[in-house]
């Protein structure tokens, strides 16, 4: 993953202002997915333990951002989890507006057009890697989706 000093330490700072409100920022993110696509629960009828992975998923790839090889071995690993969940790439952008939409929210004011340019980076960059893993690994033509 290739991302400036300046949006790693974008994305750092944005992302502890909304640790504080991490449930309320979880269940935005969710409440917009699954408004985009309520025919794909993905993660099955256990919403709640769903946002909290969801978090502390982002959590842990925020906290290896300074750490490539870490980060990546993190975004293969829910790559892999994300298909068993029924994940298509499909879902990918629904999942980016979401994310996107939840700090806006969340972050108000401080959802500058700088930090929303280094979320945009790190959203793209994940989820291509993610797609790619996932895909090649399950020999799966759903990458073509």
């Amino acid at each position: 993953m290739t991302l400036t000093d300046p949006q790693i330490d974008a994305l750092e700072r944005s992302f502890r202002q909304i640790v504080p409100i991490s449930k309320l920022a979880a269940e935005l993110f969710c409440a917009r997915f699954f408004a985009s696509d309520p025919q794909e629960p993905m993660a099955g009828d256990d919403v709640l333990k769903h946002r909290e992975a969801m978090f502390e998923m982002l959590a842990g790839m925020v906290d290896d951002l300074r750490d490539p090889e870490a980060l990546s071995r993190r975004i293969r690993d829910l790559a892999g989890r994300s298909v068993v969940f029924g994940v298509t790439p499909a879902h990918y952008a629904a999942a980016e507006d979401a994310l996107l939409w939840t700090l806006a929210q969340a972050l108000g004011d401080a959802f500058t057009p700088e930090v929303q340019e280094a979320w945009t980076a790190f959203y793209a960059q994940a989820s291509e890697e993610m797609v790619v893993s996932a895909y090649q690994r399950a020999g799966s033509d759903l990458a073509a989706e």
